[in-house]
């Protein structure tokens, strides 16, 4: 009897030891190998390639550990649930989605894939159609369900666990987890195998890897504290910039002209790039004008996107570089702070402000953003009537003419005239879409490319007719002007420093155009000093940003300077200012020409329709009955036709423009039938 109990005594312990065995396998796979798994395979698609993601874990170990810590601690959530299986499932996902997010984006821009991004859903969403086909958006959706049909299969069917969750352990070991990923980047960021300044975003991606690069966009937002920020030191900046040579004293023209800046999407000299050979010079105008007016490199802080932060540095004087990496302001601070503008110093001084975009008004937010900086005006595409488009279904520029045109002659002061273009935005098409375009592409390095780049080019060539267009409308105005041309980055066709015989990827051109035959030297300048150039040359001081940057910028502390101010301003004692933001938001008043209904009846043709007559309807043009939208159809610009029958009296119409996004940017009084 006892030799029996012996044996059993012998199968239990070995049934536990083999169970112990099998723990340590399985914490050994999903605590270890995963991570590294998953880290791997983010890596290949950062890369877009097998090879290099394989090449990075033997050249950078050390970022390739800390980014498995990083993975791991996600991981570790799961030791918390009984549904274990699922939470790693679940979080490995996730990781994968990231990943091939990334991918997919890197497929069309030069940025990678960043916090920011989620807050840009919207924007993606409504440009989505125009880089990707019915097919590729199809394919996109499935897998999308597939995923959330299998997550959702597994958590009906994954394990839970038989025995209670070791709390404490479970505790101690996230502890020691997080712990050794805290020093091990503290140790990576000291010998410098890592960083937390990005000089450039789609570098720092490929050196220190996504997932450290992604959760510091999380973390690191906003303009950091500089170490010697203080009231004293703001104080003391002030006072040297109140002391510097007046900067009226410097005033170069003794004129109030209007001032229009010119934002070129995705524009810059293709004649610097020398893998490309061209049928003939594409921008023209551009080249001529370049040759006569002072002009110079342009350095913009993004390449192939971010249209948005080149924007904001122009606008506010700002250094994007101060922010955290990727960061858009449109999308973060600016939705809740006002601050200094161009916009403000010129209405400061007596000016309307005007920004024109033929693009939709929630693009970037701007409807949002536009009166943070103080516009008088925004007129987006929903108030346009274009008729022409791209391939790609972008506005072209010509649209734009006009407008500016509209906006100077409405008002009785001098006007300042922001214009961002749209026509140059990508996607480039791989495919043949032009049959006989007017620029041929003779050579170019990557054969694969070729048709993208002929697209990218006749674009070019396009936006350069508008701008020669736009020159000979304004030398035939009466007042004077200056035009304020600029490149607002590269687009995105894999363009390198090595490739380009002048500059670098981060540098477009801009031109400073004008009608007072104005002699200004040629030079290089940074995005965030443009409006200051500007202010300097009229003699205007106003403005905290613009006058610091024209008595500091040959300054050894002009950049820690310049952070200091943006810190105070966005995020501090609003020293500056003695404590008080002296800005408010303004009242931004969408379109130029007034849109109203004149009058309704039954349409002759369909008796469930009404006929709706007004003035300066759009295809953005949307009918609401007592509050209800309700389909409606562009006839012209004077008239509307709305699926509406039941035509009753005392019923309230009104016409509201709004754009793919279903926002309203603004709506008509209301027309209240009373037969």
């Amino acid at each position: 009897m006892n030799h029996i109990n012996k044996i059993k005594d012998k199968i239990k312990y070995n049934i536990k030891d083999l169970s112990v065995n099998t723990d340590k396998q399985k914490i050994l796979a999903n605590y270890i190998l995963l991570p590294f798994v998953l880290n791997i395979l983010i890596e290949i698609l950062s890369r877009k390639s097998f090879i290099k993601g394989f090449i990075y874990l033997f050249t950078s170990p050390v970022p390739f550990i800390c980014n498995t810590l990083i993975i791991l601690i996600t991981l570790m959530i799961s030791l918390f649930f009984k549904k274990r299986k699922f939470l790693l499932t679940l979080i490995s996902f996730i990781w994968l989605i990231l990943g091939f997010t990334n991918f997919i984006l890197l497929s069309n821009r030069v940025t990678p894939f960043n916090a920011t991004d989620i807050l840009l859903i919207k924007t993606a969403l409504a440009v989505a159609p125009k880089y990707y086909n019915f097919f590729t958006l199809s394919l996109i959706i499935i897998g999308i369900l597939l995923i959330l049909s299998f997550i959702i299969y597994l958590w009906f069917k994954a394990p839970r666990l038989k025995d209670n969750i070791n709390y404490s352990r479970s505790v101690s070991s996230t502890i020691v987890i997080i712990l050794l990923t805290i020093s091990s980047l503290s140790i990576a960021i000291d010998t410098k195998f890592i960083s937390t300044k990005f000089d450039n975003i789609a570098n720092a991606y490929l050196d220190y890897g996504f997932p450290y690069c992604f959760f510091n966009s999380v973390f690191n937002t906003g303009v950091s504290k500089p170490a010697n920020y203080s009231h004293e030191k703001i104080k003391t900046i002030i006072d040297e910039t109140e002391k510097s040579k007046e900067i009226k004293s410097n005033k170069k023209i003794n004129s109030t002209p209007n001032v229009i800046f010119l934002q070129l999407e995705s524009f810059f000299d293709i004649n610097r790039y020398n893998n490309v050979k061209l049928s003939k010079n594409p921008i023209p105008n551009f080249t001529n004008l370049i040759k006569k007016y002072p002009s110079g490199f342009f350095n913009v802080p993004v390449v192939g996107a971010g249209t948005a932060n080149t924007e904001f540095e122009v606008l506010t004087g700002m250094n994007i570089d101060d922010f955290g990496p990727g960061e858009y302001p449109y999308k973060t601070i600016l939705q809740s702070i006002t601050c200094e503008s161009i916009s403000t110093n010129f209405k400061a001084n007596g000016y309307s402000t005007h920004a024109i975009h033929n693009n939709n008004g929630t693009f970037y937010q701007r409807n949002i953003v536009f009166s943070q900086l103080g516009f008088d005006r925004f007129i987006p595409i929903e108030y346009m009537n274009v008729t022409e488009y791209t391939e790609k279904n972008w506005a072209r520029d010509k649209i734009l003419t006009n407008e500016i045109m509209k906006c100077l002659k409405t008002t009785k002061s001098k006007d300042f005239i922001y214009t961002i273009s749209v026509e140059g935005h990508g996607s480039y098409p791989a495919n043949k879409v032009l049959e006989d375009p007017p620029i041929k592409v003779t050579d170019v390095e990557n054969d694969a490319k070729i048709y993208a780049m002929e697209y990218y080019v006749n674009l070019l060539y396009s936006m350069d007719q508008f701008v020669g267009d736009l020159v000979n409308k304004l030398s035939e105005y009466d007042e004077e002007i200056i035009l304020v041309l600029f490149g607002d980055h590269l687009p995105s066709l894999g363009i390198a420093d090595s490739k380009l015989d002048s500059g670098t990827i981060y540098q477009t051109e801009y031109i400073i155009w004008n009608n007072m035959n104005l002699t200004i030297a040629n030079e290089n300048i940074e995005a965030y000093q443009i409006s200051s150039k500007i202010f300097e040359l009229l003699g205007i001081d106003t403005g905290v940003i613009n006058k610091y940057h024209q008595t500091h910028k040959y300054n050894e502390e002009y950049l820690n300077g310049l952070q200091n101010i943006e810190y105070d301003i966005l995020y501090g004692d609003l020293s500056v200012y003695d404590g008080v933001n002296p800005y408010n938001p303004s009242t931004l008043n969408m379109g130029i020409d007034k849109i109203k209904i004149t009058e309704l009846f039954t349409d002759s043709e369909n008796e469930n329709s009404l006929i709706l007559k007004g003035t300066n309807f759009t295809k953005s043009s949307v009918v609401y009955v007592n509050d209800k939208e309700y389909d409606t159809e562009y006839i012209d610009t004077s008239t509307l036709r709305v699926k509406y029958s039941d035509l009753t009296y005392q019923d309230k119409f009104k016409v509201s423009q709004q754009g793919i996004d279903k926002v309203v940017l603004s709506s008509t009084g209301e027309f209240i039938y009373d037969k």
